[in-house]
């Protein structure tokens, strides 16, 4: 009876490992990047740098505390830091969607969400794109990892 429920215990354990190892397998790795925009003028308040997991996805969580409703955008993405100029997809988009805009209201948030974020090489790669507050880029970087 005893060599039983040690069976069942045990199996219970390989099961629970397992299960979390296919969660973070098919969950994990996704990225939150939060950014706040606040003031007047308006600011972009974020992290320099985000990073995630090849075929995962980024969402950009945007929190409006301006006084007016904030066109916001992604895009322009490239392997060089400079010639950010718009926030248009470009030519090396590295997700499998395309919604990189969002109009927020004062007081309210939102979200960007571009997936299944591309990388072929086999080693990290770096991209710097623009992002757009009312037509205005900043570069913040995109790390995509193997």
């Amino acid at each position: 009876m005893a060599a039983n429920k040690a069976l069942v215990v045990g199996g219970l354990i390989v099961a629970g490992v397992v299960g979390a190892l296919a969660g973070w397998w098919f969950f994990g790795g996704n990225t939150d990047a939060p950014v706040t925009l606040s003031g007047s003028p308006c600011a972009v308040t974020k992290d320099d740098q985000i990073t995630v997991k090849k075929g995962k996805k980024v969402t950009w969580k945007i929190q409006n505390n301006c006084t007016a409703a904030q066109a916001v955008s992604i895009g322009n993405f490239r392997s060089t830091a400079t010639g950010g100029t718009a926030c248009a997809v470009g030519t090396d988009w590295p997700f499998k969607n395309t919604d990189n805009s969002v109009t927020i209201p004062p007081g309210q948030d939102s979200e960007i969400v571009l997936k299944e974020a591309k990388n072929a090489t086999g080693t990290a790669i770096t991209l710097y794109y623009d992002f757009c507050l009312a037509g205005v880029p900043k570069d913040p970087r995109l790390v995509i990892e193997p």
